[in-house]
């Protein structure tokens, strides 16, 4: 009698966290080869697998927009068609945006050579006549808006590790686009919100049923707030060590390690992406300090003190910014 052989489904959760952990470090491809390689995906997976094929690897897929105006949806189709055309290597970044430039400056009527901030400022201008706001600019090193409907502005104290601050925070409503991220990931992923010079600006979708947890009070409200602090007191500071120290703000008030467990998922030695670079400084940093025989072996962290890692975390924040006293345009 041959024995049965028992293959073990791996839990939606695993497979959905690998799959959005992938596309954190712009790599859809192989996100999209382990979907296929799973030898028992489940329901959940294989409806993953099936909707990131449809999307990225078919011919003639039809771009569905949460919008009928004609200017807004050939907008929208214009940055898809660019996003797919990058994560999935059909064209290097630069070739790629070199086009849609080109495709965004046919669909404003512009003349000369097309200019991003030029073709920003007047797709801003008419998406604003439209009824929606538009946010341009770069995320994580792609071009991609953020095309939201309503904002809702409310002044919340914040406190950061050099003090307390009262921030002004813009609530988001109905998105068009969130940038890249939200479009390889299905929504599973994405910014849910950034800082400027005159506040924070949150997905509201993203937070509003966790607005009493760490998720919302400090990967959210201290990371940002970190940024706007970091913009007053270090106008030249580069993106890398930016994220570098919002992290480390994060690691330092939040409670427990799942979040310090996301930052080791997506760690990457790869300075073209800000934020995995900064999280694979972080966790290489605290292996240092915490595990400094480990060589190569990953360390466990789940099973250590998390008030050492806010110890740690803190320690690390605090030489950053001394060292900023020397450069202040960045250390890392």
């Amino acid at each position: 009698m041959k024995p049965v052989l028992v293959v073990k489904m791996i839990k939606f959760k695993e497979i959905r966290n690998k799959y959005v952990s992938l596309c954190c470090q712009g790599d859809l491809i192989s996100a999209y080869e382990y979907l296929c390689d799973l030898k028992n995906p489940g329901t959940s997976a294989a409806k993953l697998r099936d909707k990131v094929k449809r999307r990225f690897f078919s011919l003639n897929h039809r771009y569905s927009f949460k919008t009928g105006d004609p200017f807004l949806r050939r907008i929208c189709r214009a940055y898809c068609e660019y996003i797919t055309s990058v994560l999935t290597r059909k064209q290097s970044a630069d070739a790629a945006e070199k086009v849609l430039l080109e495709r965004l400056a046919t669909i404003m009527g512009a003349s000369g050579k097309p200019d991003s901030e030029k073709l920003e400022s007047l797709i801003s201008e008419k998406v604003g006549k439209k009824g929606f706001h538009f946010l341009g600019g770069k995320t994580s090193g792609l071009l991609g808006p953020y095309i939201y409907e309503k904002s809702e502005k409310k002044i919340i104290k914040v406190a950061l590790p050099d003090g307390s601050y009262n921030l002004p925070v813009f609530f988001l409503r109905g998105f068009l686009m969130r940038s890249w991220l939200s479009y390889a990931t299905f929504d599973l992923a994405g910014t849910g919100g950034w800082a400027k010079k005159d506040g924070l600006y949150c997905v509201h979708k993203c937070y509003a049923k966790k607005m009493n947890t760490d998720d919302f009070q400090v990967s959210f409200l201290r990371h940002e707030a970190q940024h706007f602090s970091d913009y007053k007191k270090y106008p030249d500071l580069c993106q890398i060590d930016l994220e570098y120290r919002a992290k480390l703000v994060e690691l330092i008030y939040w409670k427990k390690n799942r979040r310090l467990l996301w930052f080791a998922s997506e760690a990457k030695n790869d300075r073209s992406q800000p934020h995995s670079f900064a999280s694979y400084q972080i966790i290489t940093r605290l292996q240092k300090a915490i595990f400094p025989k480990s060589g190569k072996v990953e360390p466990k962290w789940e099973k250590v003190d998390y008030s050492l890692i806010r110890q740690q975390a803190l320690e690390l924040f605090n030489n950053h910014t001394a060292g900023l006293f020397k450069n202040s345009k960045g250390i890392l």
